[in-house]
């Protein structure tokens, strides 16, 4: 039985979002699906039947009002909304929108963290724009008419 941690390989994830010529940095249900065949030894067949049995339970649970918690992963639960008056966006009437229950998924603080943590180490920020440094990185407003004097000192 492989180690827990092998599904988070990069290697796997790397190579399966680069085959993936469409539409950017994402992974479908099949991709997902053929990272951990790999990371597993399965084959394709039975990690899809693996991978539809957690949805199918997700969806289940979430039908009956149940909700799912997976440690290091997040909490889907289902919130009640309110129901409310809206308005068309093309006419301009108004709808009223009746009370409706939404799927709703929360990310735990440990994926949260971790994935911060990983895209910040990736992506250097850009700098900040001048007005927002401070004023002794820019040697400060004196600090360069000081400097400037003292060159026209040098040069006379």
């Amino acid at each position: 039985m492989p180690h827990r941690n092998q599904y988070s390989g990069k290697n796997n994830v790397e190579s399966t979002v680069r085959r993936r010529r469409k539409g950017g940095l994402s992974l479908t249900k099949a991709d997902i699906i053929d990272v951990i065949a790999t990371a597993t030894g399965l084959t394709k067949v039975e990690t899809e039947a693996v991978v539809d049995g957690f949805i199918s339970t997700v969806i289940n649970a979430l039908k009956e009002g149940k909700s799912i918690e997976i440690r290091g992963f997040g909490s889907f639960k289902v919130k009640k909304r309110k129901g409310r008056v809206a308005r068309n966006p093309r006419t301009g009437d108004r709808v009223l929108v009746d009370e409706h229950f939404v799927p709703y998924f929360k990310v735990s603080k440990e994926l949260k963290n971790s994935v911060n943590a990983n895209l910040s180490a990736a992506m250097p920020s850009a700098p900040p724009p001048p007005d927002q440094l401070k004023t002794e990185e820019l040697g400060g407003e004196k600090g360069a008419a000081q400097d400037n004097q003292r060159k026209l000192d040098i040069t006379e």
